[in-house]
């Protein structure tokens, strides 16, 4: 909230009780009174750490739109009012597959504990974006690890799946959309100064097949010469 109001932004903020609306509505009044403004508008959903909590994922991986709770009505609303959407996960989470081997507790989370003493498939962090543990904290990297009774799943630790924050954009139309670069390969686009460039194998388009040569009689059904596929854009980069 702090951040818009520095930038002279309107913003509001609904979690939990206050996003559900009464009898006969799908939303709240003040939160479809909000996406109707100009006002930046942020919803937080909770579903899928309720259900690992409550012990309601089971085993499982996949969710859909109809899965998270409000998220079909949220998009329905803000297309509606023509706003764009930015869908962000604050962190991802690894499931109880029956296998993981409970650790001593710690006093700190699921996946975390405040201790610098770190074992097999574990890792200690430190540094002033560690606001647990004076700044200092355990946490495991292998799936097969946790710090708390058993329970669907878990969040904390620094598996891939854990600290990966997904970023998703959607738009009421295309119209809003940035100009298209075209259909380029990635070794094409020019890397930011002093950023990476990208992976080798990423770094240019590869030749195009080359031309059979005409035989005497003047057609071109041999040699034969092998395909090589076309090189398209990554849908991220």
């Amino acid at each position: 909230m702090a951040f818009w109001k520095k930038r002279r932004k309107d913003a509001a903020l609904f979690h939990k009780a206050s996003i559900g609306g009464d009898a006969g509505r799908f939303l709240a009044p003040e939160l479809t009174s909000a996406l109707a403004s100009d006002a930046v508008v942020g919803v937080v959903l909770n579903t899928i750490d309720d259900a690992l909590d409550s012990g309601q994922q089971s085993q499982r991986t996949v969710w859909s739109l109809g899965d998270i709770t409000y998220l079909r009505e949220l998009l329905v609303a803000a297309r509606s009012y023509a706003c764009p959407v930015v869908l962000v996960a604050d962190h991802g989470h690894i499931i109880d597959r029956g296998r993981v081997t409970p650790a001593a507790d710690g006093g700190g989370s699921a996946r975390w504990r405040p201790d610098t003493d770190a074992g097999d498939g574990e890792v200690v962090l430190s540094g002033p974006r560690v606001l647990e543990g004076d700044g200092t904290i355990t946490a495991p990297w292998h799936e097969d690890i946790r710090y708390v009774a058993r329970r669907a799943g878990y969040h904390g630790g620094a598996s891939l799946a854990e600290i990966t924050a997904l970023v998703l954009v959607l738009l009421p139309s295309k119209e809003l959309a940035p100009p298209a670069t075209g259909n380029r390969c990635p070794g094409n686009r020019p890397h930011p100064p002093g950023g990476r460039p990208p992976p080798r194998h990423l770094s240019r388009c590869p030749k195009p097949a080359p031309k059979a040569p005409r035989n005497p009689r003047g057609d071109r059904r041999s040699p034969r010469v092998g395909r090589t596929k076309s090189c398209s854009a990554p849908t991220t980069w």
